[in-house]
């Protein structure tokens, strides 16, 4: 029984991609689309897609009616979380911007920073999200998900269609190479 589930997933795999071939190009101008043809994200966009879409493809057992829509979708949805996690690191960076070092958040004096302090800090910070974009989507996203969004990692698993001990090593290795990356730079 088990030798004949190991041929029905493999079988799956070579129709799924067959499937992909068919369909990567259109969908490869979909992402681009969607994400206002910036290159990078559309191409990390269209492999997210493909991951999520062959584990899905696996647990349907290939039984999907029309398969360009059913890619269509998955990709939109994904280009619409890479949009969103773009928009909200894109924010963060920007309210660092409005960040005033001389007004405290608790109200009390302090004493003030100079200029140099604040330039250094904007470039630590643009330095990081530089760094963020650069991982690859499978640890940047449950990353983003984690730090910026504060979703537990039960959130994220059930999102990204994974089980959790794999999103925290996901999240563990992202930091890591942040660290890593910070550690070279500093």
């Amino acid at each position: 029984m088990h030798h004949d589930q190991e041929n029905i997933r493999e079988e799956l795999r070579q129709s799924f991609w067959g499937v992909w071939r068919e369909h990567r190009d259109y969908l490869k101008r979909q992402s681009e689309y969607f994400l206002n043809y910036h290159r990078e994200e559309a191409e990390d966009a269209l492999s997210m897609t493909m991951m999520k879409a062959m584990q899905k493809f696996a647990d349907s057992r290939g039984d999907i009616g029309n398969m360009r829509a059913w890619l269509s979708t998955i990709l939109y949805n994904t280009c619409m979380d890479t949009h969103r996690t773009v928009k909200r690191s894109r924010k963060l960076i920007e309210e660092t911007d409005d960040f005033d070092p001389d007004v405290p958040e608790d109200g009390e004096s302090t004493h003030a920073r100079v200029p140099e302090d604040i330039l250094r800090i904007r470039e630590c910070l643009d330095t990081l999200h530089r760094q963020i974009q650069h991982l690859p989507p499978g640890l940047r996203e449950p990353l983003l998900m984690r730090a910026v969004e504060d979703l537990s990692y039960t959130e994220i698993a059930e999102r990204l269609a994974l089980k959790e001990p794999n999103v925290r090593k996901r999240i563990q290795q992202a930091r890591e190479q942040l660290r890593a990356i910070r550690d070279k730079l500093y």
